[in-house]
């Protein structure tokens, strides 16, 4: 977490995610500056990973990241006063939101299953 984040961090966690999750077929982002990264588009384009670009002003071309974010924003950020927390007790607020979200929170897409546990039924 971080109030912004450099295109090559996107690299090392895109890079670490595909170890442990495989290499997807497309990566589809929205047209931010550290999607523009050239490095972490010769990595794609090196790796055979077709990046697509949601049109801009268009964010329901990109429907996964928006669900997640209106749940992020229903679910945890709405139910804080964050003016009144210190940045770290922010990002525990947070990590602990996204490991519930991930390790306990059945989702609707896979058939109310956790994410982690579908994941490793997939495997």
């Amino acid at each position: 977490m971080a109030f912004s984040i450099p295109g090559q961090k996107v690299l090392d966690v895109f890079d670490n995610s595909i170890t442990i999750y495989s290499r997807p077929m497309v990566f589809r982002t929205d047209n931010g500056p550290e999607f523009r990264y050239n490095p972490l588009n010769l990595f794609l384009e090196n790796g055979r990973i077709k990046h697509e670009f949601i049109d801009v002003g268009k964010s329901y071309q990109n429907p996964f990241s928006e669900g997640f974010n209106s749940r992020f924003s229903d679910e945890c950020l709405k139910r804080y006063d964050f003016s009144l927390m210190s940045v770290e007790e922010i990002k525990s607020v947070i990590t602990e939101w996204l490991e519930w979200y991930n390790y306990q929170r059945p989702h609707s897409a896979i058939n109310y299953e956790v994410p982690v546990k579908y994941h490793i039924r997939s495997c």
